[in-house]
C-alpha cells in the first residue's frame, strides 16, 4: 500500500486531536462564564471529530487490508459504467473552492466566532481528504474492481455543513427582522454572498455524494447475444434432467442496486436499464438481474435457524431474523407519518400569508413556504417507498426461507397420520382411515404453500402500517385540536363510541376466517384424494359420489365466504361513517356552540388534516384485518413445523451389512425422541396406536422376500419401519449404512419404491427415455 495512504490516516488522526483539543477550551471557557459559542459550535467540533478519527482508522485499516477487491464479470458482451472518475473530480474541485470561499470569509468577518473557525478547518480536512482518495483511486491499476471511492465521514461532512448552512440562511435573511437584507449581488454584504456561495457548494458537494457509484456495474449490450450464450455455452455443465433456465443466474449480471449510488437507490433509477431495454422490445431471461446474496433463501434460512428456538413463537422468530429490516422500515414509516403533515402546515402558512395582504405580503417567507411544501412532499415520497421497498425485500426473504423451511420439514416430519388431529389406530393396509388422513395432510401442506405462504408474506411487506397508521390518527386529531380546540375533542369522542362496535365486528371476523381457511383445507383434501385415486373412481363409476363429496365442501365453504364478506361490508361501513360524522359534528360544535369564526385558514386546513385522517380511517380496517388473517396463517405454518419428526438416523440404526430388525419394537404413535438404549416397554409404554413389537429378522441378500398376512396386519408398516417412518421404541434397525465427505451418517445402498407412479412434466418418449440418449431400434423394441 502507498506511503501517502499511511500519512494521510496519520493526518486525520491528528485532526481530530487538534479539534478534541479546542472542544476542550470551548468547554472550558464555557464552564468559567468567559464566552458564550452556543451550541453549534460544540455540534460541529463533534461532528469533526467523530469524521476526522473515523476516517483516520478506516485508513489505516486499508492500509492493512487489499482495498482491491474481485467483481463478477458475466460471460458475454457487457458495458461497465463507472463514473467515479468524472464525480470524483467534481467533488474535489468543488471542495477545494469551498476551502478557499471559507478561508476568504475568516479573513473579511468582522466577528470571527468559533463555528466560522471549526467550518472552514472542516473544509480544508474534506479537501484534503478528497484529494487523497481520488489520487489513491486514480492510481489504481484495477480500477473496474476497485470497491468505494470517497469514505462515509465526507458525506457526513457536507451534510452537517449544509445543515448548518441553511438555518444560518434562515437565520440571516428569512426571520421577520431580516426579511428584507439581501441575499446575493452587489447590494448584498460580502458576508451575506459567502454565506449564500458557501451554502451552494455545501449542498452541490452533498449531492455529487449521492452520485457517487460504489462499484463498477455490468449492463447487457445485445439481448439476442445472451440468449445465444445462454443456449450454446456451458452445455457439459448440463445433466439431463437440466431446464433450459437452470444455468442463467450464473450468467446474469449483478443487480446493480448495491453497486450504484445511494442517490440512484433512493430515487430508483438503478433499474432504469433494464426499464429501457424493456421499452425497446420483450426482456429475455438473461436481461435480468441475478439476486443479491442477502436476498437468496438459503442465507436467509441460515439467518432463521440461528434465531429459532424452543419455545419462541413463529411471530418472535421472524421478527428477530429480519430484525434491522423492520428497524429501518420502522423509523421510515414514523418519519414519514410526521412529514405526511408538511402539507397542511405549508398550506397554512401559505393562507395565513393570502389572509394578511393587507399588512404586507413576505414574499421571500411564501416562496420558502411553497418551497418547503415541494421539498417535504417529494421527503415523504421517498421515505414511504424505501419503506415500500424494504417491505417487499423482507417479503421476498420471508417467502425464500419459508419455502426452505417448509420443504426441509416436509422431508423431516414422520408420515402416515393426519396433521393437527390426534392419529387413530394405524395399520400398514388399513387403506380406508390411513388414505383419508394421508390426504387431508397432503390438502394442508398444499394450503401452506400457497394461500398461507402467500398471505403472510404480503402482510409482512407492509407490516408498517400497523403503527404508521395509528400515528398518523394521533397527529392528525391533535393538529386538529390545535386548529379548532375542544371541537375537536368533543369529534373524537364521538368516534370513540366507534371504538367497540369495530371491535366486535373485527372479532367476528377472525372467526370466520379461521373457519374459512380450515373449510378450505378440507375442500383442497377431497380434490387431493379425488385425483390421488382418479383410476379407481374412474373404473368403479364413482364420479358421482366423488364430485358430490368436493361439491358439498365447496358449497360450506362459499356460504362461510358470504359471511364473511358481509362482515367486511360491516367492518368498511362502520369504518367509512366514522369520519364523515366527526367532521360535522366538529364543525358545528366549533360555529354554532363555540361561537368561534371559520375563515379559510381554519377551514381548507381543517378539511386538508380531515382528508389524510379519513384516508387512515378507510386503511386502517383493513389493514387490521389482512393482518389477522397474516397472523393465523403464520400460526398454521408454526403449527406445521412442530409436528413430530422422524428420529435421527444414529437413534434407530445399527450399523449391519444386512437389512432387517433385532429385538425392535416400533410405533406409529410414539414420540420421535423415545429412548433407544436399554429401555423396556415398560420405560416406554407403547401407545394406544397400531405398532410392531418383538421383530426379529434378517432379509437376505441378493433375493425376494414376501411378506403375506391379512388388510391391517402391518405390511406396509414393516416398509415404513426401515424408512424410518415408525418410531423406535426398543431394539434396532439393521441397515447398511456409511459416512460421506461431509461426515453425516447416512443410509448406504438402500432405494424404496412405493407403488405410486409419476410422470415428469415432458412428452412421452422424453418420460421413456429419462435422460438417456434416443436409440430409435431400442426405443422401438
Amino acid at each position: 500500500m502507498p506511503r501517502r495512504i499511511h500519512t494521510a490516516g496519520a493526518v486525520c488522526l491528528a485532526a481530530g486531536a487538534y479539534w478534541a483539543f479546542e472542544l476542550s477550551c470551548l468547554a472550558w471557557s464555557h464552564y468559567n462564564g468567559r464566552q458564550a459559542h452556543g451550541v453549534w459550535p460544540a455540534v460541529l467540533l463533534a461532528v469533526a471529530i467523530v469524521a476526522s478519527v473515523g476516517q483516520g482508522l478506516q485508513i489505516l485499516q486499508r492500509s492493512a487490508q487489499d482495498e482491491v477487491k474481485s467483481v463478477r464479470r458475466p460471460p458475454g458482451k457487457v458495458v461497465v459504467v463507472d463514473n467515479r472518475s468524472m464525480t470524483g473530480m467534481a467533488v474535489v474541485g468543488l471542495s477545494v473552492v469551498q476551502a478557499t470561499l471559507f478561508a476568504a470569509w475568516w479573513c473579511v468577518a468582522e466577528d470571527r466566532d468559533l463555528r466560522l473557525l471549526v467550518q472552514a478547518q472542516a473544509s480544508v480536512f474534506a479537501a484534503v481528504s478528497a484529494i487523497a482518495y481520488l489520487s489513491s483511486y486514480l492510481s489504481s491499476s484495477q480500477r473496474i474492481n476497485f470497491v468505494g471511492l470517497f469514505p462515509w465521514p465526507l458525506p457526513l461532512i457536507s451534510g452537517i455543513q449544509t445543515l448548518s448552512g441553511a438555518v444560518q440562511m434562515y437565520n440571516a435573511f428569512f426571520t421577520v427582522e431580516n426579511s428584507t437584507v439581501p441575499i446575493w449581488g452587489s447590494d448584498a454584504s460580502a458576508g451575506a454572498n459567502l454565506l449564500t456561495a458557501t451554502f451552494t457548494l455545501s449542498a452541490s458537494i452533498f449531492l455529487l455524494h449521492g452520485m457517487v457509484q460504489r462499484r463498477a456495474a455490468y449492463f447487457r449490450t445485445n439481448s439476442a447475444e445472451s440468449t445465444v450464450l445462454n443456449n450454446q455455452e456451458f452445455q457439459s455443465d448440463r445433466t439431463p434432467l437440466a431446464r433450459r433456465t437452470d444455468l442463467v443466474p450464473a450468467q446474469l449480471v449483478d443487480t446493480p442496486e448495491y453497486s450504484m449510488s445511494w442517490l440512484s437507490r433512493l430515487t430508483f433509477s438503478w433499474p432504469s436499464d433494464m426499464l429501457r431495454r424493456g421499452a425497446r422490445g420483450q426482456l429475455d431471461a438473461c436481461d435480468l438481474y441475478s439476486l443479491d446474496t442477502d436476498d437468496e433463501p438459503v442465507h436467509n434460512w441460515k439467518r432463521y435457524l440461528r434465531h429459532r428456538k424452543p419455545g419462541r413463537s413463529m411471530l418472535v422468530t421472524v421478527m428477530f431474523t429480519f430484525a434491522p429490516e423492520l428497524a429501518l422500515q420502522s423509523l421510515l414509516a414514523i418519519a414519514s407519518s410526521f412529514v405526511h403533515f408538511a402539507g397542511p402546515f405549508f398550506l397554512q402558512r401559505i393562507l395565513r400569508t393570502i389572509e394578511n395582504q393587507s399588512e404586507g405580503v413576505d414574499m421571500r417567507r411564501a416562496y420558502l413556504d411553497a418551497f418547503g411544501l415541494l421539498a417535504f412532499t417529494l421527503c415523504e415520497t421517498m421515505m414511504t417507498s424505501q419503506g415500500l421497498w424494504i417491505g417487499r425485500h423482507v417479503g421476498i426473504r420471508l417467502k425464500g426461507l419459508l419455502v426452505t423451511e417448509l420443504s426441509a420439514k416436509t422431508l423431516r416430519r414422520r408420515g402416515g397420520g393426519a396433521w393437527e388431529e390426534p392419529q387413530k389406530d394405524k395399520a400398514g393396509e388399513d387403506e380406508d382411515e390411513d388414505g383419508d388422513m394421508q390426504s387431508s395432510a397432503d390438502g394442508k401442506i398444499m394450503n401452506l404453500m400457497t394461500a398461507d405462504l402467500n398471505r403472510v408474506t404480503e402482510v409482512i411487506s407492509y407490516i408498517d402500517e400497523l403503527y404508521s397508521l395509528p400515528l398518523s390518527l394521533v397527529i392528525g386529531i391533535w393538529y386538529m385540536y390545535i386548529l379548532l380546540g375542544p371541537s375537536a375533542v368533543i369529534g373524537l369522542v364521538v368516534a370513540v363510541v366507534y371504538v367497540p362496535i369495530s371491535k366486535i365486528v373485527f372479532q367476528y371476523t377472525t372467526r370466520l376466517e379461521t373457519r374459512f381457511n380450515a373449510l378450505g383445507d378440507e375442500r383442497v383434501a377431497a380434490i387431493t384424494e379425488l385425483l390421488q385415486g382418479i383410476k379407481a373412481v374412474k373404473l368403479f363409476g364413482w364420479e358421482t359420489q366423488f364430485l358430490g363429496r368436493v361439491g358439498e365442501k365447496r358449497e360450506r365453504q362459499l356460504g362461510c365466504l358470504r359471511q364473511l364478506n358481509i362482515a367486511w361490508l360491516l367492518a368498511i361501513g362502520v369504518t367509512l361513517l366514522a369520519p364523515m360524522l366527526v367532521l360535522v359534528v366538529i364543525f358545528s360544535m366549533y360555529t354554532i356552540v363555540f361561537q368561534h369564526q371559520l375563515n379559510a385558514e381554519i377551514a381548507f386546513t381543517s378539511i386538508s388534516v380531515f382528508q389524510l385522517v379519513r384516508i387512515v380511517f378507510e386503511f386502517l380496517p383493513g389493514i387490521l384485518t389482512w393482518s389477522v388473517g397474516g397472523y393465523v396463517s403464520l400460526k398454521r405454518i408454526g403449527t406445521y413445523l412442530g409436528q413430530p419428526e422422524m428420529q435421527q438416523l444414529e437413534e434407530r440404526v445399527r450399523s449391519s451389512n444386512s437389512l432387517g430388525f433385532a429385538g425392535a419394537d416400533l410405533a406409529w404413535d410414539a414420540p420421535s425422541d423415545a429412548p433407544t438404549e436399554q429401555s423396556s416397554l415398560l420405560q416406554n409404554p407403547a401407545p394406544s396406536g397400531f405398532t410392531l413389537r418383538g421383530l426379529s429378522v434378517e432379509f437376505p441378500r441378493g433375493g425376494l422376500t414376501v411378506v403375506a398376512g391379512s388388510t391391517g396386519s402391518g405390511k406396509t408398516s414393516l416398509l415404513s419401519a426401515l424408512v424410518g417412518e415408525m418410531t423406535l421404541v426398543r431394539g434396532h434397525v439393521l441397515v447398511p449404512v456409511a459416512r460421506p465427505d461431509n461426515g453425516e451418517l447416512a443410509i448406504h445402498d438402500i432405494a424404496y419404491v412405493a407403488q405410486e407412479a409419476w410422470l415428469r412434466n415432458a412428452t412421452i418418449r422424453e418420460n421413456i427415455l429419462f435422460g438417456e440418449a434416443y436409440d430409435a431400434e431400442r426405443y422401438e423394441e
